[in-house]
């Protein structure tokens, strides 16, 4: 897989924790999807949702932290990219 800064494709170690990271981004949206559900359905038939809010609440805490993840893998392979190809890693 060839990417800008990297003609021979981006170092196995960050492609690999970049998909990583992608796959739960995605699964963490499924997640917040059903929760948001769920909780909208428990209100609708006035149940208490706060058990159910909670869970929602830390799905969206999870998303935060691997949408940091992604962003710091991202963050290094833009400065991997950006050195000399005789310094890398």
């Amino acid at each position: 897989m060839s990417a800008p800064g990297f003609p021979h494709g981006m170092p196995e170690g960050l492609q690999r924790d970049l998909a990583k990271v992608e796959a739960r981004l995605r699964e963490d949206e499924q997640h917040i999807l059903h929760q948001r559900a769920v909780v909208q359905d428990l209100e609708a038939h006035h149940r208490d949702p706060a058990l159910a809010q909670r869970l929602l609440d830390t799905f969206l805490e999870l998303q935060a932290t691997h949408l940091a993840d992604r962003d710091r893998i991202a963050a290094e392979i833009e400065a991997e990219a950006a050195m000399p190809i005789g310094r890398r890693l």
